[in-house]
């Protein structure tokens, strides 16, 4: 999947910029065979490896996964390709990564199988630190800063603690700077970094309460 039209403002950059990162990371997973998510808009999977999953899970997180559990490979083929326009408001960016957190934690505890590292060694490892870690950076997060706010006499943790309010300062100003319409490239990384791992909280305390995300209006072209 490529973006286009990523230069409209901070947030469609930032998508950009992310989705770059992930690619590699897609590209890594290809070469060995195990590619643990697709795009959505465009994938195939062979007749005999579909398993039909519940309405609530997300399909193309939880559709390889269950082609790779058969022993099967998932891999990326670089020359399908398929354009998608980027979000360009804060808001629809943050309910997408929202809702894709819920719908991707539902699915991975549906199948809490996968993530025995006894049985399924390196595709629960995978599972793990590309999705399930990356979900619970926020609270991760939310954690240090406090940790090295009550351990702030000792100079270590005093500095992290300045670097944290620098970068959320920064996280801040990005946002207004979207808001007034004005591209920072400097503010990027903070501020979408800052959105994504909100969300993604978010998500998580929906995944808590138990909430749904069945259906949708999509957001992106």
């Amino acid at each position: 999947m490529r973006f286009v039209g990523t230069n409209k403002n901070l947030t469609a950059e930032s998508q950009g910029l992310y989705w770059r990162y992930e690619v590699k990371i897609r590209e890594l997973e290809s070469a060995i065979g195990s590619l643990i998510g697709v795009d959505g808009p465009l994938y195939a999977v062979r007749r005999q490896c579909y398993i039909p999953l519940e309405r609530n899970m997300i399909s193309d997180l939880m559709t390889p996964l269950l082609v790779l559990e058969q022993g099967k490979k998932v891999v990326l083929e670089p020359e399908a390709i398929v354009d998608e326009a980027p979000t360009t408001r804060t808001g629809q960016e943050f309910n997408t990564r929202r809702r894709i957190t819920l719908r991707g934690l539902i699915g991975i505890f549906s199948h809490r199988r996968l993530l025995n590292p006894f049985r399924y060694p390196s595709l629960a490892l995978q599972i793990f630190f590309h999705k399930v870690v990356r979900w619970f950076v926020g609270p991760m997060v939310i954690i240090n800063f406090f940790t090295c706010f009550a351990l702030s006499e000792r100079l270590f943790f005093r500095l992290f603690l300045v670097l944290y309010v620098l970068f959320f300062m920064a996280a801040g100003f990005g946002y207004l700077s979207e808001k007034i319409g004005r591209k920072t490239i400097i503010l990027k990384i903070p501020y979408y970094f800052s959105l994504v791992n909100f969300a993604a909280t978010m998500g998580i305390l929906d995944f808590v309460r138990k909430k749904q995300a069945v259906s949708w209006k999509p957001v992106r072209n």
